[in-house]
């Protein structure tokens, strides 16, 4: 009865110990939902810490924006496109981190004018991964205490 009750410890440990790259393994299988995520939240305005992204639009931004029918009304740092196409996300294996970095040119001055938390993924948004990833993680982890 120790034995089997030691066993079951010792792969409870190694599950949670695996849990980190478990869900780095989850987001890679989710890539495209996490980067319309982060597209989406530049759409409508948002940095990562779901604050309005400032500053606002220079007046002959705001009249280009409007001639092209584009939002002027918030700034979404797209004007073509580029910039929201070249998301990628960058693992962190031995931390068991990712983070979403844009890899166009133009990044380094948005960044220089908007800050480093135009990139990233809002509160709100990272509670939506949870839920998407969080029936197969529970999967993953069953499967894992079961071998």
């Amino acid at each position: 009865m120790a034995t089997e009750i030691t066993t079951v410890i010792n792969k409870l440990k190694a599950v949670r110990a695996s849990i980190p790259q478990i869900v780095l393994d989850l987001v890679r299988e989710n890539e495209q939902f996490v980067i319309n995520l982060q597209q989406g939240q530049l759409g409508e305005g948002f940095d990562s810490k779901g604050q309005q992204i400032k500053p606002s639009y220079a007046q002959s931004t705001i009249a280009r924006k409007k001639k092209k029918g584009q939002p002027f009304n918030r700034v979404t740092l797209k004007d073509k496109g580029d910039y929201y196409k070249s998301f990628d996300i960058i693992y962190n294996e031995s931390g068991g981190t990712f983070v979403l970095k844009a890899t166009n040119f133009v990044r380094q001055y948005l960044v220089k004018r908007y800050g480093e938390d135009i990139e990233g993924l809002t509160p709100e948004s990272i509670e939506l991964v949870s839920k998407e990833i969080q029936d197969r993680l529970l999967e993953v982890i069953q499967k894992k205490i079961d071998s």
